[in-house]
């Protein structure tokens, strides 16, 4: 008997992730904390404290100071860590992460409070780069991990105006793509926490899948994966995108203006 050849992609489960913070940074005066996330099912509190310290450094003297978590609504997983009694403008904060965590995340983090605070009417100005196409690798539907895939793509971005622009890898973000959540990613077993991508902080990219042009690779499946692990294509026709920016642990969320984008299949056009 014949063989036929066959595909199949194994991923290592995700049992911990970390602090979602930049090592030294700032945080706006009516931040919670900072985020920490750990993938799967729900951590109780408890066991999070118990695990990460806050510290508060005054006049160059450290000390912990009682922390609460909260739940990030709309973020699975991901948690808002902060002083019990809330943050002071002008101290520096200092988190520390004693457990387990991903690769490349910190285990400490200090963040400096401002005394200005990011309230809902801060813009968040929405940008949609010139489109073009190309083979990129995306997440495979069928046995694969990933496969090469003519798209026609569009880089989406949102820029905070310059007096918060020092807060942007704190806040946690989301696409949305005709008013739905897009989620995308380069191969079946890449992991990215939720309100982050697989492009830089406050950046993102959307895509339709096209026929490759002749002489080119072939064409794969085109799928993304979302949330819950449902495969999502997008056709390659007029769409709308916008995204969205939350301050984990509060009720403030910012918001682009909402952006038309045509993915329609074309020829190869340079960005």
């Amino acid at each position: 008997m014949a063989t036929t050849p066959a595909d199949a992609c194994l991923c290592e489960a995700r049992e911990y992730w970390g602090l979602l913070a930049p090592e030294n940074g700032r945080l706006p005066a009516n931040a919670a904390g900072v985020a920490w996330h750990k993938p799967g099912e729900s951590v109780p509190h408890v066991a999070i404290l118990a695990q990460v310290s806050v510290e508060a450094r005054q006049d160059g003297v450290s000390r912990e100071v009682p922390a609460t978590v909260r739940d990030v609504p709309g973020f699975p997983g991901v948690y808002s860590i902060g002083p019990r009694d809330g943050l002071i403008a002008g101290l520096e904060y200092r988190f520390t992460d004693r457990g387990e965590r991903s690769a490349g995340v910190p285990r400490q983090v200090v963040a400096t409070v401002d005394a200005a605070s990011l309230e809902p009417p801060t813009s968040l100005t929405g940008q949609v780069w010139p489109l073009y196409s190309e083979t990129i690798a995306v997440a495979d539907g069928g046995g694969s991990c990933w496969v090469a895939q003519w798209v026609t793509q569009a880089l989406i971005e949102a820029t905070l105006p310059q007096t918060a622009g020092h807060w942007r890898d704190q806040l946690l973000y989301r696409t949305l793509v005709d008013g739905e959540p897009w989620y995308a990613k380069s191969s079946v077993c890449d992991y990215h926490p939720p309100g982050r991508n697989w492009r830089e902080t406050g950046e993102d990219l959307v895509y339709s899948a096209c026929p490759a042009p002749s002489g080119d690779s072939p064409s794969g499946s085109g799928f993304a994966f979302g949330e819950d692990r449902r495969r999502r294509r997008l056709e390659p026709s007029r769409h709308t995108v916008q995204m969205q920016a939350f301050l984990p642990g509060t009720d403030i969320v910012l918001e682009t203006e909402t952006l038309p984008v045509d993915l329609s299949c074309t020829g190869p056009v340079e960005p």
